[in-house]
């Protein structure tokens, strides 16, 4: 449960912090700016969850066709080769 409260603290100072950021310059069209912001938050968080089902799921189906284990274990699997994937891309 403590994580779940620093994460959710975390990606407010994350997101309100960028957003100011990304406005700050715009003037007069400060609306335009925001709605860009929270649209490419928005399509980046898609493609990643896109990208990340679509590792998941590969490494699980080359898992389970590797190894004679239960569909669940190639699940988790494969839901850890994602996890570590998402890992490197925050590094």
């Amino acid at each position: 449960m403590p994580v779940f409260l620093l994460v959710g603290v975390g990606t407010g100072w994350v997101l309100v912090t960028a957003n100011s950021v990304a406005t700050a310059g715009a003037g007069p069209d400060t609306a335009v700016a925001g709605a860009m912001v929270m649209t490419s938050q928005q399509v980046g968080a898609s493609l990643g969850t896109a990208l990340l089902s679509t590792v998941a799921a590969d490494a699980a189906a080359s898992y389970l066709a590797r190894h004679r284990v239960a569909p669940v274990d190639a699940v988790v699997h494969g839901f850890g080769v994602a996890s570590w994937g998402r890992q490197g891309c925050s590094w």
